[in-house]
């Protein structure tokens, strides 16, 4: 059986790439004190609850804005 998503750690993701855009996936982990895969993990969370991000060709992470 996998791991439950927390919610508190979705929010703080959601609130670092909202507020500091455009960074890589490594930045953000050392941003939260997180390993790099717990960001990744979170991601694909944040994807199932249809929070759409974009992933520029230098692995910059994105808020999709409609």
């Amino acid at each position: 059986m996998g791991r439950k998503a927390n919610g508190k750690d979705r929010y703080l993701l959601k609130a670092a790439i909202e507020e500091y855009p455009a960074q890589r996936k490594g930045w953000l982990a050392r941003l939260l004190g997180w390993h790099p895969q717990k960001v990744e993990r979170e991601l694909a969370y944040l994807h199932e609850d249809d929070y759409l991000l974009v992933e520029d060709e230098y692995g910059r992470i994105w808020p999709f804005d409609n």
